[in-house]
């Protein structure tokens, strides 16, 4: 049986391997519709009465972390889960061989919300081949996974395929701190220049960059007023383009999706998203974006930011309080802008339900057990694995409530307490895909933490509007192969066409009818009428 599923999967990665970045569903004839999973109610469970497990279960593990086995934190867990897990480091490069040889495939797969580099489409691929479990078929012994799905229906639309099978569990972050269009203002900065708030229009933002870059680039040849953080925040549809696009037309989202007119669309390929790329070309130009910005390191970026090398950027976390005037963390997170071509200022609500790596394979041969630590990863404050109720969700993240860490003010802060021998080495480890009222914290120097997004609530929430990308929409065999065959090209011509677009190697204007024509004869419309069907089925669901 092994050497079979493993002949199927081979056969599959060969043909993931044109999938690109895609997280299209796989697995159904063309005329299912997702239905939503039959979930029984599991009552009022209790997490003490279920762990520690009885008896002795072992597993092995392939994770995505090196010396897991010195882990404060999976300790912690698997201890209070009442398992013994032998750890494999695995990387993304080799995942996918583990699939090509089941004999080596450890019981289960785990990778925070990394999923070790692949895509859902490929996920769903090795468990339609059955090397891995269908959660679906075993909800009954899942509580915390039930539970959580009664109370957030949504919870399985990042990784359920378009049969209804469930692969790789969710992550959910149903709060606003999972953005991905986030840009940070250091307000010290800001305050020096005269400005006592950010920008609201794309106008204002140029003149808040041109004061910046006059002010602190007269004495800094190194000064850049606008950087990535890394190179993956100013692809075609990340961090800066999500932040920008709205403020250019009324359509909110520069990638694939359904517009407002009910139907899928392609923000990449419209004048609202040639404006936007003007607009980032001329930031360029005239030196307030930093022209190497498709080659940005995060390793470095980080050092230039302390360094005060720059004032805004896609990402400005850890920075020293001693780099901050008065030393004292100061930075604000953006809102969303407005323009001469729009007025209505909106915020593209972030994608809640998305796929998370922890994955069962069907030669485990303790599922019972297997089951039970991944269920463990949902428990609540409200319903924890032990009899203290200081192990729970966020154990895999903090530790132990009121051994590692403690809540200063209810659900939205917490102190570090005194830390473990070794913790710095064994913390290495963070994660939890349910989050629940956990939100991003930044350390104060009194030893507190507060609202680290507080921003995002004031200046996101209320400009916050739904928004059904592509990867909610999970699309038949005969739809994938479509996007297989199309995909692969077109994403490769946008990224290179926004970046020679931006930097100046391309003239927009020329050129730009005739990159929108090349799209299309790649394939394109072929691609949305897939995401139209599968947009029907969603809603017909």
């Amino acid at each position: 049986m092994k050497r079979i599923i493993a002949m199927l999967l081979a056969i599959i990665m060969v043909c993931a391997a044109f999938a690109g970045c895609s997280d299209g569903g796989s697995g159904s004839p063309d005329d299912v519709i997702q239905e939503g999973p039959e979930v029984v109610d599991p009552g009022n469970f209790v997490n003490t009465d279920i762990y520690p497990l009885e008896g002795e279960h072992a597993l092995s593990m392939g994770i995505a972390l090196e010396n897991a086995q010195e882990s404060y934190l999976l300790k912690l867990m698997s201890d209070a889960v009442g398992v013994d897990i032998s750890y494999r480091y695995v990387t993304d490069e080799q995942a996918p061989l583990l699939f090509v040889d089941m004999e080596q495939m450890p019981d289960m797969l785990f990778s925070a919300a990394g999923t070790f580099g692949l895509t859902l489409q490929r996920i769903n691929g090795y468990g339609t081949a059955g090397a891995l479990v269908n959660y679906m078929d075993h909800l009954d012994k899942m509580p915390n996974l039930s539970k959580a799905y009664m109370e957030h229906p949504d919870l399985f639309d990042g990784v359920m395929s378009a049969d209804g099978a469930v692969y790789t569990l969710p992550y959910y972050v149903y709060t606003l701190t999972g953005c991905t269009n986030l840009i940070y203002f250091r307000g010290d900065h800001l305050a020096e220049v005269g400005w006592e708030k950010q920008p609201a229009t794309v106008e204002e933002l140029t003149q808040l960059l041109q004061a910046l870059k006059d002010h602190y680039g007269a004495n800094d040849p190194k000064y850049i007023p606008m950087i990535a953080y890394e190179a993956g925040h100013v692809g075609f549809d990340n961090r800066l383009t999500q932040w920008l696009y709205p403020a250019f037309g009324k359509e909110v989202d520069p990638g694939v999706h359904i517009g407002s007119e009910g139907k899928a669309m392609a923000g990449f390929a419209t004048e609202q998203y040639k404006l936007m790329t003007a607009y980032i070309r001329q930031l360029v130009k005239d030196g307030l974006l930093d022209e190497d910005l498709f080659s940005a390191k995060s390793s470095l970026m980080q050092a230039f930011m302390n360094e005060n090398h720059t004032s805004v950027s896609t990402r400005m976390l850890n920075i020293p309080t001693e780099s901050y005037a008065n030393g004292v963390e100061n930075f604000y997170i953006s809102q969303p802008l407005t323009s001469e071509h729009t007025d209505t200022a909106v915020f593209a609500e972030p994608t809640i339900a998305r796929k998370w790596g922890a994955m069962i394979s069907t030669t485990c041969e303790d599922l019972d057990a297997a089951l039970a630590y991944m269920d463990a990863f949902f428990a609540t404050e409200s319903n924890p694995l032990n009899e203290e109720g200081t192990i729970y969700n966020l154990s895999l993240w903090l530790g132990e409530e009121g051994v590692d860490w403690e809540w200063v003010e209810e659900g939205k802060s917490y102190k570090e307490a005194e830390k473990p021998e070794g913790w710095s080495a064994q913390h290495g480890f963070s994660g939890t895909p349910y989050i629940g009222r956990f939100h991003v914290m930044r350390m104060n120097a009194d030893g507190t933490a507060d609202l680290l997004p507080q921003g995002v609530y004031d200046n996101c929430l209320p400009y916050a509007k739904p928004v059904i990308r592509d990867e909610a929409l999970a699309l038949t065999d005969d739809e994938n192969d479509i996007y297989v065959e199309k995909w692969m090209d077109i994403s490769k011509y946008v990224s290179q066409m926004f970046s020679a677009f931006v930097t100046g190697d391309s003239d927009i204007d020329a050129e730009w009818d005739t990159y929108v024509d090349n799209l299309y004869q790649m394939g394109l419309q072929d691609v949305l009428d897939c995401y139209d069907a599968a947009y029907a089925r969603y809603t017909a669901k």
